[in-house]
C-alpha cells in the first residue's frame, strides 16, 4: 500500500503502534483485556451468518454424530457458519488430541451433573427474583 501511494509509511507506522498498544489501553480502562477478541469473533460469526459466508470457527455447540457425541453436551468443536446456522464437522485428531478431547467431554459431563444437582436444590427452586422497579 505504501508502494502504491495509498498510505504513507508514517501512517502505517502509526496504525502499527496503535494496534500494538490496544491491549494495554483496554486493560487500562477495563481492568481486563478479554473483551476485544471475543467481541471481534462474535462479529465475524454474525457476519458469516448474515452474509452466508461459509466460514469456519470453533464454537460451543451440541454435536450429533461426530466425535462419538449425540447432543448430550455443549462443547467446543469446529463449525461452519452460514445462513442456515452453525454446522459442526469433525477433523482428524491425533491420539493425544483424541485423549484430551475425551477428557474434556468427561470433565464437562461432570460439571453439567454438578450444576444440575445444584440448581435442583430446594432453596434455588423456590427463590424468586425481586421485581424490577425503575428508579
Amino acid at each position: 500500500m505504501v508502494k502504491d501511494g495509498q498510505l504513507s509509511a508514517a501512517k502505517i507506522e502509526n496504525v502499527r503502534q496503535s494496534l500494538a498498544s490496544i491491549g494495554a489501553t483496554i486493560l487500562k480502562y477495563n481492568g481486563v483485556s478479554a473483551y476485544f477478541s471475543p467481541g471481534a469473533c462474535v462479529t465475524d460469526i454474525a457476519e458469516s451468518y448474515l452474509r452466508n459466508k461459509e466460514r469456519q470457527f470453533t464454537a460451543s455447540v451440541r454435536p450429533c454424530g461426530i466425535y462419538g457425541l449425540n447432543g448430550e453436551i455443549s462443547i467446543g468443536v469446529p463449525v461452519t457458519v452460514n445462513a442456515q446456522g452453525a454446522k459442526p464437522f469433525e477433523v482428524p485428531l491425533s491420539p493425544e488430541e483424541w485423549a484430551a478431547f475425551e477428557k474434556s467431554v468427561a470433565d464437562q459431563m461432570i460439571q453439567n451433573k454438578a450444576l444440575d444437582e445444584f440448581s435442583s436444590g430446594p432453596e434455588i427452586a423456590k427463590a424468586q427474583p425481586e421485581p424490577f422497579e425503575p428508579a
